[in-house]
């Protein structure tokens, strides 16, 4: 079977929106418990042992102690930003080996990753980042959706929404969505669904942003408070704005 290639996209995939405008009810197909060397599982809860690298954002911490494994044979990878708070850029990876994973390398000599499943046309974009409250996230990202993992305790795990699915966000594949990104604050970034949606008089649009809260460092991740942003937008404009306006 052909290995699908994973490529960067050149733009933010859309956030599902429904009720408050925020997370999806819906749930994506579950990883696997079942582990591979040096892998994470996405199942049951955080464990005691977890370990702490030092203060989360800080930058200043010792990093995840270095594992035998190495990148996988095949894998595609792409540098990204400092997961594991020690002041050094880490990297992503995707590999397709009949078990999907992404995974992390850290600058330590860590590797970590976890399985995903989904049904996606399109190549896959994984982007890394740290929000404010010191949350590693990841956002695995197709033509159709973006999933939620995050990268806690030296794990790649899937991030959990309220009914117990993967978090994610829709493209509008759903109809129910139009853009995922970041707001950029003094304190840092802020994780936030953007809705497009036209404005009473039927003929200009304004954004909607949802904060999206991470739980326990990314565990889960539930919906925030809601705003309008820029009023009074064309179509076109608001469409822009939410792909070019928001970068994590």
């Amino acid at each position: 079977m052909r290995r699908p290639t994973v490529m960067l996209a050149t733009a933010l995939v859309i956030l599902g929106i429904t009720g408050l405008s925020g997370c999806t009810g819906e749930e994506a197909a579950a990883p696997a418990a079942r582990t591979t060397p040096g892998t994470a599982t996405t199942a049951g809860t955080p464990s005691p042992a977890t370990p702490t690298v030092g203060a989360p954002g800080s930058g200043t911490g010792p990093g995840c102690p270095a594992n035998e494994d190495r990148l996988p044979p095949g894998s595609r990878s792409t540098s990204t930003g400092d997961l594991d708070h020690d002041g050094r850029r880490d990297t992503l990876f995707l590999v397709y080996d009949g078990m999907n994973r992404i995974g992390v390398r850290t600058a330590t000599g860590l590797t970590a990753s976890t399985r995903f499943s989904v049904a996606e046309p399109s190549e896959l974009q994984p982007h890394g980042f740290v929000v404010a409250d010191g949350s590693s996230l990841i956002l695995l990202s197709g033509s159709r959706q973006a999933y939620l993992f995050a990268f806690v305790g030296c794990r790649v795990v899937a991030t959990r929404n309220a009914e117990g699915g993967q978090y994610r966000f829709d493209n509008g594949f759903a109809r129910s969505g139009t853009g995922v990104g970041c707001l950029r604050g003094s304190d840092g970034l802020t994780l936030v669904g953007l809705r497009a949606e036209k404005t009473t008089d039927g003929d200009r649009y304004q954004i909607r942003r949802t904060v999206i809260e991470p739980v326990q460092l990314g565990w889960s991740a539930r919906n925030g408070p809601t705003s309008v942003s820029e009023t009074g937008l064309t179509r076109e404009a608001a469409f822009h704005k939410i792909r070019t306006g928001y970068p994590c």
